[in-house]
């Protein structure tokens, strides 16, 4: 794992914009975003969010992770209820892609005012999101001290 050299991060956050969202999926009170690509796929981009985030119109927040924090014995169930909001980001696309400064909360944007975006909870978290890179196998990682850069394969090919 390597500190996240910014060229990189402006390349990989503005190979964002214009991917259109295939897939989202609750796991457990993360939420992923698959961008032109299904799970699984070696192309294509995914976004992860770990708590704490939310998701949000024009008007209101309509899902956030602490909605999204159940029992595993009931999570099936109760994340398919809990994620029904995320449906209206299927087939938007990518409008802007920004990490903010001194947090590097990620904040992604989609067609029609619709937004996703980390919040720092913690200072010493180790992960609070990372964008995986399918193609180049790279995956860029935030939390509130840094940014940094893994390696990303497959079990497979280890």
């Amino acid at each position: 794992m390597r500190s996240a050299d910014p060229e990189f991060v402006r390349e990989l956050t503005a190979k964002l914009v214009g991917k259109r969202v295939a897939v989202t999926r609750l796991a457990l009170n993360s939420l992923l975003v698959y961008l032109e690509c299904e799970p699984g796929d070696d192309n294509g981009l995914v976004l992860w969010f770990e708590p704490t985030w939310h998701f949000r119109d024009k008007r209101r927040v309509l899902l956030g992770s602490r909605q999204a924090q159940t029992n595993p014995e009931d999570a099936d169930d109760a994340l398919h209820r809990i994620g029904r909001p995320l449906h209206r980001l299927i087939g938007t696309r990518v409008r802007a892609a920004s990490i903010e400064p001194i947090t590097n909360d990620l904040v992604v944007e989609f067609d029609e005012g619709r937004v996703v975006r980390t919040f720092a909870a913690d200072p010493i978290d180790d992960e609070q999101w990372h964008i995986s890179d399918n193609a180049a196998k790279k995956a860029l990682y935030g939390n509130p001290r840094r940014l940094y850069v893994r390696k990303k394969w497959r079990r497979s090919e280890r």
